[in-house]
């Protein structure tokens, strides 16, 4: 979604970002430490400079290829180590923002309700939320298997096989091991 900030144009994505410009149905997450090399092929096409993206719970604010990459965190599930909410002021600049809050009253409001897993929930991202470095390490494992898994789809639909995946020699399905 296209949106202006400031006065300069900019584009919002919620979800994690398309995996190509070519392929917008492939999502992938992107974190802080994502290689700049598979951000540019991700940002491909866009002409924004300003790109605003969340998905992973850890605020960044990274400049690359005159682009600006921003995730402006989380409010329920932080996961940078420290119970709290972080987010980003968008205006002529963005401003990353922490804002303590009273976990403790919000666990117990969780654990209140018919949530499945609440107190594992509730201990594990409230309470005691991973540290940030845990937390991108996990994103990125699963944004290379996201990443690889689009490129194999793509091929495949550029090829118009009937099969998700290729067959390989030894007749399994070709399918990347969840």
């Amino acid at each position: 979604m296209g949106v202006s900030v400031g006065g300069q144009p900019g584009a919002a994505r919620c979800p994690p970002m398309p995996a190509t410009n070519h392929e917008p149905s492939r999502f992938r997450s992107t974190t802080r430490i994502t290689p700049a090399t598979k951000l540019i092929d991700i940002l491909s096409g866009w002409e924004a400079s300003l790109v605003v993206c969340g998905h992973t719970h850890v605020q960044y604010d990274r400049s690359l290829a005159g682009r600006r990459i921003v995730n402006a965190g989380s409010v329920g599930m932080l996961l940078e180590g420290r119970p709290g909410a972080s987010w980003a002021l968008l205006g002529p600049d963005v401003e990353l923002r922490f804002t303590p809050y009273d976990v403790e009253a919000a666990a117990a409001a969780v654990r209140a309700t018919a949530f499945p897993r609440a107190d594992s929930f509730t201990n594990g991202h409230l309470l005691h939320p991973p540290t940030a470095e845990a937390a991108t390490d996990l994103w990125e494992r699963v944004a290379e298997k996201q990443y690889v898994k689009s490129s194999v789809q793509g091929q495949v639909e550029r090829s118009s096989s009937s099969t998700p995946f290729p067959p390989k020699a030894d007749g399994g399905n070709g399918a990347p091991a969840e």
